[in-house]
């Protein structure tokens, strides 16, 4: 899921969901906003999916991006209310996706 309204988790809510994953990486008080919609509607936000990281790359912009990345996910989630960001922090060049 992505931006987290009331339009986006009503069919969530109606399907049985108790919570979702959110991608959505904004800043703390939007994340905050998303959290009590979700509280209203009785529902969570249990986790931020961050995505691919890349800590092994030689180029140091790349590294230095990718933390400051995860640490724009960890302060939604953290706003959210949710438990844990998913991340996978290395990319491995040459393998097809």
């Amino acid at each position: 899921m992505d931006e987290v309204t009331e339009s986006a988790l009503k069919p969530l809510k109606e399907a049985g969901f108790e919570g979702v994953e959110t991608t959505h990486i904004c800043s703390e008080a939007e994340a905050a906003q998303g959290r009590a919609v979700a509280e209203k509607m009785g529902m969570r936000i249990h986790s931020v999916l961050r995505g691919w990281m890349e800590f092994n790359s030689t180029d140091p912009q790349k590294v230095t991006d990718s933390l400051e990345k995860t640490r724009m996910a960890l302060r939604a989630a953290r706003a959210y209310g949710a438990d844990a960001i998913l991340l996978v922090p290395c990319r491995i060049g040459g393998m097809p996706m």
